[in-house]
């Protein structure tokens, strides 16, 4: 099987995981040479999170920054995020018409059409 679970770590990381929430564990995923949070709640397990850095405190504040309660400041960041794209998306369009429409400009006077 391609994944280890982490029973304790020198920071105490899988300690604090459970300190969120009871359900959840680490585990090591060798496939993709990453670790893994599950969720033990119903049948299956769920798939919280994936962490492909070392093992430290960032991934006890990416729990807590995912959870539940957060939801609406999650939702939040991510319209955010994509107003903030989809204006990007639009400036560039402009950007290239605007540079489309001078040199057509510029090749109607150099050739007199």
């Amino acid at each position: 099987m391609h994944l280890t679970p982490i029973a304790g770590d020198v920071f105490d990381i899988t300690r604090r995981i459970k300190e969120i929430n009871e359900g959840y564990y680490l585990m090591y995923n060798h496939k993709y040479s990453r670790y893994e949070v599950y969720n033990d709640v119903g049948f299956t397990p769920t798939l919280v999170i994936t962490w492909n850095n070392r093992l430290d405190m960032r991934i006890i504040k990416k729990l807590y920054e995912t959870r539940i309660e957060n939801i609406k400041k999650l939702v939040e960041d991510i319209e955010k995020n994509n107003e903030y794209i989809q204006n990007r998306a639009i400036d560039k369009a402009i950007d290239k018409a605007g540079y489309e429409t001078k040199q057509y400009f510029n090749y109607v006077q150099k050739h007199g059409i």
